[in-house]
């Protein structure tokens, strides 16, 4: 994931993806829908308990945040629990 206000988030890739030298569409890859765990922005975007049963959104590959930047992310799915490992998101075409 990047910050983007495109994009769609379906699930979370299970391998390793380059397409940088490619065009859209170029390579395919296996994507799990359900509850994963991700890295915690920082600062007014830190997501905390209160935030659960909440959107929040995708800062980069591996990492959401609380807020949309200020309309510049797409959303990632719904916060379903927080504690000092990350954000456990629920993500799917579904959520």
């Amino acid at each position: 994931g990047i910050t983007a206000t495109t994009l769609k988030a379906f699930g979370r890739c299970e391998a390793t993806a380059d397409n940088s030298a490619g065009a859209a569409g170029d390579i395919n890859v296996t994507v799990k829908t359900g509850i994963f765990l991700w890295a915690n922005s920082a600062s007014g975007d830190l997501i905390t308990k209160a935030e659960i049963g909440s959107d929040c959104y995708i800062v980069d590959d591996q990492t959401v945040a609380k807020t949309n930047g200020s309309s510049t992310r797409s959303r990632a799915g719904k916060v379903v629990m927080v504690d000092t490992s990350g954000v456990y998101v629920q993500i799917g075409p579904q959520f």
